[in-house]
């Protein structure tokens, strides 16, 4: 029954018109709404029409219908109905827009879950919203006309909306009950026997999908079961791989029926299927290796710079250098980064190609005009020997174009009185002066150990001021007369020139002044420079060289002699017995003179004195040599400084010995050193000073010096290289290697003065006089060539 069948005749009859329905208007009180009973009696049939299971909206709707079915009723209560009813759909409308957002966005992602996609066959708007519907509240219906049906039986997906959280958790315990079949079943499936299994193995057949009207997710579940009892599981498959992989690689030993078995397929699978266990690969360090073998070792060597220089390269790249044990930088040599510039040949020479270009990108960004005071000795032979170097073995303008930069700026420290360098310069004004804890004085060492770097300079540039200059200051200290010939004092005064004390030493403040003499010979070819090294070498082994006898046999050593030969130093005309290890250059040089002068007796001395420096690393608890010793003629030693400082001359003098002598115990001896400094000196980020090496477990002294990318891993690297002493280069104090020139022009060597030697008689001829006569003519052609500034 319809509400417009209610109304009475009479009042649908009637008709106002606007004026009366606004005169006539009387508002209705909760008491006089309801006047009759007829008119309760026709909202109870009303009430009946509205369905129960709406729930909240039921007050609603009653009211909404009884207002619009009134007998009594003025227009004016209509068109509040109207209204009541408009607002009534406008927010069941919002409600409904929100719902099938929500119900989108679920599909959504059941779609992403499932990667399945909404049906296309969807042919309306209206049907497309009941899939989606259908899909948030698990249904699986075939058409959007049985979602209606069940609609209409209360069994909907909106009636559902809202039934209560216990009927749900019922229907949970029903979904689990479920599952639990389904599982048993799929167990009983499995228990069949082993014959229609392996018939079915060998012949895989094409599985056509069932439509199933359950959950999407426990379709999946049994065609993925299916499959893995037909073609087997995934996991067999890996282990049945890798038992593949190490059947190639593991070779049989025995040829046994059963060990054949195990290695073939049957048996691998059976393993499997007991074990379960995945094939682990365990990766095992290995070791370094420790011997005569040249490629092992020199992978070894490789390997150590590379972890000393990947650290700096971490921590403190573009720094001067890195503190090992807490990754701090350090910029005490100007902050050009030294370290860069002393690994410049020793990667070159490594084939670290990578590492190569980044140095030289860093490099290239560098100006040195800047304001900073350096040391004038330590620049010169690290960085600006290091740049040297690099172009010699790469040709590359780059690097020579910053060494005459560099150069540019050292010069004026030469502007003393006495033409001796400073021992430090600020490069961006040029001013110059020594340094404090000198006392204002010049050492040996660093006015006579920058000449082959500013000599090799004017080669490469033409310009011979830079040789001119460094020349003049070596000349001076060779020209003038010493209480012992040959040997200089470590001290010298900037503004006379002239000697300062008489302590003489060839370890430190003046060990690489000798070492200069005679490589300036090998570069220039002078006989000048042959002369003064002679004398100087000579003087060397009869006031320095003296022998100490071992206080026990008992001590582990290397030579077989019970002596120790060191190389010790002179304060006042007398000997004081303290080596260096910085003395343990000499037995290399001593070996390179006897080498290119063909002295015998050098070559003992060398031998003696190295067998000291080995003996040394020996003794010690943890294989290092320390930095000073100080002897007793009794035969006891104490040490004085028991750090080590990863210093490279023992190892440089083992190089010598092996490119001339060609005997394979130097290289043992050279291991067994490189060994110790593995064990005792590496970090986490590269390698340290260590202090203490009279105990087992030396302390870090937290401090790795570029020279150990620069000297130390070279020479162990050029060691096992094996390509032999080249006659075409020599090196300079910091291990870099220059090419020596096929001439000099004597325009660059300024200052050179006739040594006197001890004359030979001279033997009656004709011949060798006219010889000498010649020669003297050659001299005298040379002395009156003009000098380019």
């Amino acid at each position: 029954m319809l509400p417009g069948d209610i109304l009475d005749e009479e009042n649908s009859t009637k008709r106002r018109t606007w004026k009366s329905r606004a005169t006539s208007f009387e508002p209705k009180t909760k008491e006089n709404f309801f006047s009759n009973e007829q008119e309760r009696e026709d909202d109870k049939k009303l009430k009946s029409h509205i369905p129960e299971k709406v729930g909240w909206t039921k007050s609603c709707f009653t009211n909404m219908f009884i207002c619009c079915s009134r007998r009594k009723q003025n227009m004016s209560t209509i068109g509040m109905c109207i209204r009541f009813t408009l607002a009534w759909l406008f927010t069941l409308s919002l409600l409904f827009i929100l719902l099938q957002f929500y119900l989108l966005m679920s599909a959504h992602e059941l779609d992403s879950s499932n990667s399945e996609v909404v049906d296309p066959d969807s042919k309306s708007y209206f049907s497309s919203t009941l899939k989606y519907i259908n899909r948030v509240f698990n249904l699986r219906s075939s058409s959007s006309s049985e979602i209606i049906n069940l609609e209409k039986k209360g069994k909907g997906p909106i009636s559902k909306a809202f039934i209560s959280k216990e009927s749900l958790k019922n229907e949970r315990h029903k979904n689990i009950k479920k599952k639990f079949k389904k599982k048993k079943n799929l167990n009983k499936k499995k228990r069949k026997s082993k014959k229609s299994f392996t018939k079915e193995k060998n012949k895989p057949k094409e599985i056509k999908q069932k439509k199933n009207n359950k959950h999407p997710k426990t379709h999946l579940v049994n065609t993925v079961k299916t499959l893995e009892k037909k073609y087997g599981s995934v996991k067999k498959r890996m282990h049945e791989k890798k038992a593949k992989k190490i059947k190639k690689r593991l070779p049989l030993k025995t040829s046994n029926s059963k060990k054949k078995k195990m290695n073939s397929k049957r048996g691998i699978k059976k393993g499997l299927k007991k074990g379960k266990k995945k094939v682990k690969k365990i990766q095992i360090k290995k070791q370094p290796y420790y011997g005569r073998n040249r490629n092992k070792m020199l992978k070894t060597i490789k390997d150590a710079f590379l972890h000393a220089y990947n650290g700096y390269k971490i921590y403190a790249f573009g720094h001067d250098e890195v503190r090992p044990e807490n990754n701090i930088t350090n910029d005490s040599w100007g902050g050009f980064g030294v370290t860069i510039f002393d690994s410049l040949d020793t990667l070159y020479l490594l084939n670290l190609k990578e590492q190569f270009e980044e140095a030289k990108k860093h490099i290239e960004t560098i100006n040195f005009k800047k304001n900073v005071v350096v040391s004038f000795f330590e620049t010169t032979i690290r960085h600006l020997g290091g740049l040297l170097a690099a172009y010699d073995l790469s040709k590359d303008n780059l690097f020579l174009k910053k060494a005459i930069e560099l150069g540019d700026r050292l010069l004026p420290a030469f502007n003393s009185p006495s033409g001796f360098p400073y021992h430090e310069i600020n490069l961006e004004t040029g001013v110059a002066q020594n340094a404090h804890w000198t006392n204002g004085q010049s050492l040996l060492s660093e006015i006579g150990s920058i000449q082959l770097e500013f000599v090799h300079l004017s080669t490469l540039s033409k310009n011979p001021i830079y040789g001119q200059k460094a020349t003049a200051a070596f000349n001076k200290i060779i020209n003038t007369t010493t209480t012992i010939p040959g040997l200089y004092p470590i001290k010298w005064d900037i503004d006379s020139g002239k000697p300062i004390g008489d302590e003489i030493s060839i370890g430190g403040l003046g060990d690489s002044f000798y070492e200069y003499l005679l490589k300036m010979y090998i570069y220039t070819k002078d006989k000048f420079y042959k002369k003064a090294a002679i004398k100087s070498i000579n003087g060397i082994i009869k006031h320095l060289k003296i022998k100490v006898p071992m206080k026990s046999s008992s001590e582990k050593k290397v030579s077989s002699k019970n002596h120790f030969t060191i190389l010790s130093k002179l304060k006042g005309g007398k000997q004081v017995l303290e080596f260096e290890h910085l003395s343990c250059f000499a037995p290399g040089l001593l070996l390179l003179g006897d080498y290119y002068l063909d002295k015998p007796k050098w070559r003992t001395a060398a031998e003696d004195v190295l067998n000291t420096c080995i003996d040394l690393y020996a003794i010690q608890p943890s294989g290092l040599c320390p930095d000073e010793i100080s002897f007793e003629s009794n035969g006891d030693h104490k040490i004085t400084n028991s750090q080590y400082k990863l210093r490279p001359e023992t190892l440089e003098s083992l190089y010598y010995f092996y490119q001339i002598e060609d005997d394979p115990s130097y290289k043992d001896d050279a291991v067994t050193i490189f060994k110790a400094i593995q064990e005792k000196t590496r970090t986490n980020t590269a390698y340290t000073n260590v202090d203490k090496v009279d105990t087992k477990d030396p302390v870090s002294a937290n401090s790795m010096q570029s020279y150990f990318l620069a000297e130390t891993l070279k020479y162990m690297h050029l060691l096992f290289k094996e390509e032999g002493l080249s006659e075409r280069k020599v090196f300079n104090t910091e291990g870099h290697q220059f090419n020596i020139p096929k001439r000099v022009k004597k325009t660059t060597l300024k200052g050179r003065k006739n040594i006197k030697m001890k004359k030979k008689p001279e033997k009656s001829s004709k011949k060798k006089s006219e010889k000498s006569s010649k020669k003297h003519i050659k001299r005298e052609k040379i002395k009156k060539v003009p000098i380019v500034k």
